[in-house]
């Protein structure tokens, strides 16, 4: 820990600013653009999910899902980094790094352009289903995904992958208890 936070918090906030800005974008394209036919093409009714221990079970374990490839994919790229320092060649590794950063930069716009065409092409409806639990998410995913980034420059110690992971499962799991209750 440091005087302003967890380690991490600094590179997770600015992770979750980029993927906020770029929300924020899709939306208002899809909002002046497309809206009619996004709403047509998502169809989303807003009838909102049970109140019960099963269904935040379940999402938290759709969301549990999504950190453990973020978490994988660094635990691959430093394994890479490892091979990197005795094998002969560093194609591999580097080849591993490249298949992680394409399967995340994919995963990570296809989100950010799925949650921005609800937010364009339904406003504030969108925003009333999200804002209790979005931001655990939200911070949940940056935290891996800062992690993510570090393992590309640097080795990471155990403790510091363990403590962003528990961080991070125990964000999913508030965000799920609020989306299934509140």
């Amino acid at each position: 820990m440091t005087a302003l936070g967890p380690p991490g918090a600094g590179p997770a906030a600015r992770v979750a600013g980029v993927l906020l800005a770029a929300t924020v974008t899709t939306a208002t394209a899809v909002h002046f653009l497309a809206a009619a036919e996004a709403r047509q093409m998502l169809g989303f009714g807003f009838a909102g999910v049970r109140h019960t221990p099963a269904t935040a079970l379940g999402i938290f374990a759709n969301n549990a899902r999504v950190l453990a490839a973020i978490l994988a994919a660094a635990i691959v790229v430093q394994a890479g980094r490892e091979l990197a320092a005795s094998a002969p060649s560093r194609a591999f590794p580097q080849a591993l790094t490249s298949v992680c950063d394409c399967a995340l930069l994919l995963f990570c716009s296809l989100n950010v352009l799925a949650v921005g065409a609800a937010y364009g092409a339904y406003g504030l409806r969108t925003v009333r289903a999200t804002v209790v639990h979005g931001p655990f998410e939200l911070a949940a995913f940056s935290l891996a995904l800062a992690l993510y980034l570090a393992s590309r420059r640097e080795r990471l110690d155990r403790r510091r992958c363990a403590t962003a992971a528990g961080v991070a499962c125990a964000l999913l799991m508030i965000g799920a208890i609020l989306e299934a209750y509140v």
